[in-house]
């Protein structure tokens, strides 16, 4: 399951006749995609925009989300279902949102939806080889308050995808290829 359409002229949206109406708005966060596929689109995008695009390293999210105070959720230390996109956010029903739909979701330097909407892959993984398993971290739309803790990160295999996953990116300086 791919929620994202690949051709020569790079990545996008599912063609208009996809039947999932999620997937038709640039509104909503980019889902279900394996870790190969996000690393992929990083290298198309950073050749695209002249700009080098990774997915965030695992020190980079974890700094990003806990801050200087070493908060337990990226916006603060205690969880309230309001703040972030999680399971217990919309009563009746889950599904995903745009982004931005949780301003409270943000950490301490501006980095949105973090606690919330969909977990991110990140580019390395501390204590497991990295082509075997890669990591998680942010809290999901169809997961508990508990995964969206600032420390929660489950090793999953690179090939695996879901409707609750998907990416997040980092620039770095860009160094003209010779």
């Amino acid at each position: 399951m791919r929620f994202f359409a690949e051709s020569a002229a790079g990545f996008g949206l599912p063609p208009p006749e996809s039947p999932d109406t999620l997937l038709k708005s640039p509104a909503y966060p980019v889902f279900g995609i394996s870790w190969h596929d996000a690393t992929a689109f990083a290298c198309w995008r950073s050749k695209r925009d002249r700009i080098a695009w990774t997915l965030p390293h695992e020190e980079e999210w974890e700094k990003a989300a806990r801050g200087v105070d070493a908060r337990v959720y990226p916006c603060g230390n205690d969880y309230d279902g309001t703040y972030s996109h999680t399971n217990v956010s919309v009563p009746g029903g889950m599904n995903p949102l745009p982004v931005g739909s949780f301003p409270v979701d943000e950490s301490p330097y501006g980095v949105r939806d973090m606690a919330g909407g969909v977990a991110t892959w990140i580019l390395n993984s501390p204590d497991i080889h990295y082509l075997d398993w890669s990591c998680l971290r942010g809290g999901a739309w169809s997961l508990s308050s508990s995964n969206a803790r600032s420390a929660w990160n489950p090793a999953i295999h690179p090939s695996h995808t879901d409707r609750i996953i998907g990416l997040r990116l980092a620039a770095r300086p860009w160094t003209d290829p010779a």
